[in-house]
């Protein structure tokens, strides 16, 4: 997000040109940046520009502009066309990665299996960089070659077990309780490579607050790791 931020602000103060606008549009999709990280880059330039004002008048302005961008922006967040990703390739793999480094607050994972290293790299560096991160999954796999749990938990990541004879096969992550990620794909480089599997981003309100309830219901009542 940093990168996207010095870009936006090596065109201050200057208007902005198509080319300017064409570049800045294909940074964005490059970066597969959501409307979280669209959030944190305007509220980051509102922050920026106030600074720089001295003029009480042309702060006014600023704050005004401020909070008519948040109620329009009110009506419309609950409207965003869900995300689909298919494998095998690397498109459910990405957009994992991706919606993980985009949450400034919480990420709240409930998956079967996590295997893929560079999927739990991701979720490390998360967890280092202060965001609050929970991981939810079973005990089939815990041990098998190749199973991060372990090293998950040992990162100081909090992690909950399903050590019942059924399975906690859910594969599904929150993001800042306002999307939800979900599908077939298991977190796993054979899920990558050789599957075929799907994974669905949404920020449709009513999805992501019943899998944030059914995600508090797990954390409660499975063991601790």
């Amino acid at each position: 997000m940093e990168d996207l931020e010095k870009l936006f602000l090596r065109t201050f103060p200057h208007i902005l040109t198509s080319s300017d606008k064409k570049e800045l549009k294909q940074a964005l999709h490059q970066a597969q940046a959501n409307e979280n990280t669209r959030a944190w880059l305007r509220n980051r330039f509102f922050s920026w520009v106030q600074a720089k004002i001295t003029n009480p008048n042309d702060l006014q302005v600023i704050h005004w502009l401020e909070e008519v961008n948040k109620i329009l922006l009110i009506k419309t967040e609950n409207v965003q066309p869900a995300t689909v990703y298919f494998s095998p390739g690397e498109a459910c793999l990405d957009a994992i990665i991706s919606q993980l480094r985009s949450a400034v607050h919480t990420i709240q994972i409930c998956v079967f299996t996590i295997s893929d290293d560079r999927i739990s790299d991701t979720i490390i560096d998360c967890h280092r960089l202060g965001k609050q991160v929970f991981i939810i999954t079973d005990n089939e796999k815990l041990h098998d070659a190749g199973s991060d749990i372990e090293r998950l938990e040992q990162a100081g990541i909090p992690v909950r077990i399903d050590k019942t004879s059924d399975h906690m096969h859910h594969k599904f992550a929150i993001i800042d309780k306002e999307y939800v990620l979900t599908g077939s794909y298991n977190w796993t480089r054979s899920a990558a490579k050789y599957n075929h599997e799907n994974i669905l981003i949404t920020s449709d309100k009513q999805a992501v607050e019943a899998f944030e309830h059914e995600f508090e219901r797990l954390w409660q009542n499975l063991a601790v790791y």
